[in-house]
């Protein structure tokens, strides 16, 4: 089987039919499989859990100031441009400072999503959605936030590390 999750991958583990083949050649009794099927399912809940709040974490302490940054400088052309009363270029200084302020309130709600998955019990598949949602909105804040700012390695510069 070819399951798109790892919680459904492992399932197939318990599966009779495959219990019933450990058990045939003596490789693991019924008690086994399942033993090691709650190991494996308790160790991927461990894991992705830890992810999450370290994707939390990268994103309060490292994404959202970047991106405060990028957009405080901003604001301080918009108040120069305005002050001297230059009009070239102000409606794309203010287009993308709308985009930024955008992004960043995206990148906030996304964050609170994943702490609230964070907070369940059995909340795998949540912090694993609540992760790609945030993912999604910090690759375009990402885009938007000069190099010199950007405190991580882009992409595009990983793709071109030899």
């Amino acid at each position: 089987p070819n399951y798109p999750t790892t919680p459904e991958a492992l399932k197939a583990l318990v599966a009779p039919a495959n219990i019933a083949l450990f058990e045939k050649y003596g490789v693991f009794s019924k008690v086994e499989v399942h033993s090691r099927y709650e190991i494996f399912i308790e160790e991927y809940n461990r894991k992705i859990r830890i992810e999450g709040e370290l994707s939390l974490n990268m994103t309060r302490t490292i994404i959202l100031p970047a991106g405060s940054k990028q957009l405080s400088e901003l604001a301080k052309t918009i108040a120069v441009m305005t002050g001297t009363d230059l009009k070239a270029g102000l409606a794309s200084q203010k287009a993308q400072a709308e985009t930024l302020g955008k992004l960043l309130d995206s990148i906030d709600a996304e964050c609170g999503r994943l702490e609230k998955a964070l907070s369940l019990k059995d909340g795998s598949a949540k912090i694993v959605d609540s992760m790609a949602a945030l993912r999604k909105s910090v690759d375009l804040l990402e885009k938007n936030v000069d190099d010199e700012l950007w405190p991580l390695p882009k992409y595009r510069e990983m793709l071109f590390i030899n």
